[in-house]
């Protein structure tokens, strides 16, 4: 028989919910309630603040992989700038570089650099050390004195001339002129290109 009374079954089902709901509602997770809730506060505040900073015409974003404001945010929701992902991905075919514009993803072999005059980072969520840390080790990649932080809608956008990401994209962005940054950074070391996540709770 059913040992197990039919008010206890219910019981037990509504106790399960009610815990479900409260790790939904408040647990710190990357899926909670809470933080989808703040990730959509600050990809508004972002989207409102950027194009004061750099607009489409003549900057480009490069973006980061990352579950809150990654590389897919920025080109969704900034649809008039190209948007670029670091690092560069080894397929069969060569490096390519995913990008996204006006709500169109592509492969890129060759950046189109010519076009554009400045890049600026996407902002990584706040208040995690891993992502500056992440930030600061790519930063690291580039010259020294280059980069400049402009404050906007409470974040720190950094931005830098495109001459300079061959640095971070040295398969697919066309090569500068002879010494145009090596003569800045003459000792900077190579570029690690190896796909990789940046989000403490993915692989």
């Amino acid at each position: 028989g059913n040992r197990w009374p039919r008010a206890a079954k219910v019981a037990i089902l509504a106790a399960g919910a009610a815990v479900n709901s409260a790790i939904f509602l408040a647990a710190p997770f990357y899926c909670s309630y809470r933080s989808v809730r703040r990730f959509e506060g600050q990809l508004g505040r972002i989207r409102a603040a950027l194009p004061r900073v750099a607009g489409a015409d003549d900057t480009l974003i490069v973006g980061f992989d990352s579950h809150f404001l990654g590389y897919r945010h920025a080109g969704y929701y900034l649809p008039g700038y190209l948007t670029l992902q670091y690092p560069e991905v080894n397929l069969v075919g060569g490096a390519r570089v995913f990008a996204m514009q006006d709500g169109q993803t592509r492969l890129l072999a060759s950046l189109p650099l010519d076009r554009y005059r400045r890049f600026v980072f996407f902002p990584l969520p706040g208040g995690k050390a891993d992502y500056r840390q992440y930030l600061e080790q790519v930063e690291s990649k580039l010259p020294g004195g280059v980069l400049r932080v402009s404050q906007a809608g409470g974040y720190a956008f950094v931005t830098g001339p495109v001459s300079i990401l061959p640095l971070l994209f040295p398969e697919t962005a066309p090569k500068p002129a002879a010494g145009v940054y090596m003569a800045l950074h003459p000792e900077h070391p190579a570029v690690n290109n190896r796909a990789h996540s940046i989000d403490p709770e993915r692989p």
